[in-house]
């Protein structure tokens, strides 16, 4: 269990407004091991194009697998800190 970053928490309240302390809070329950917690939560929210059907999808591919949320969101590469720094960036 990880607790979002200030940059993961802010993207969340972006996309899910009011909702936003539930998303954190299934973004906190996520056990990823020692892997960056921006990369996986990252990897959940693009996955989720902020619509509520497709987090909860995300969230349950995270929750099997974390390597696979990284995969389908593109961050599975060596390129992964670019990626989640222009997401976490774009408004």
């Amino acid at each position: 269990m990880a607790e979002p970053s200030a940059r993961i928490a802010a993207k969340v309240t972006m996309l899910f407004g009011d909702r936003a302390p539930e998303v954190a809070t299934s973004l906190r329950e996520l056990d990823f091991g020692l892997q960056s917690s921006d990369r996986v939560h990252a990897a959940v929210l693009i996955l989720s194009g902020s619509e509520w059907n497709k987090l909860d999808e995300a969230l349950r591919i995270a929750r099997i697998d974390w390597r696979d949320v990284l995969v389908a969101a593109g961050l599975a590469n060596g390129d992964w800190p670019q990626r989640v720094d222009a997401f976490l960036t774009s408004s």
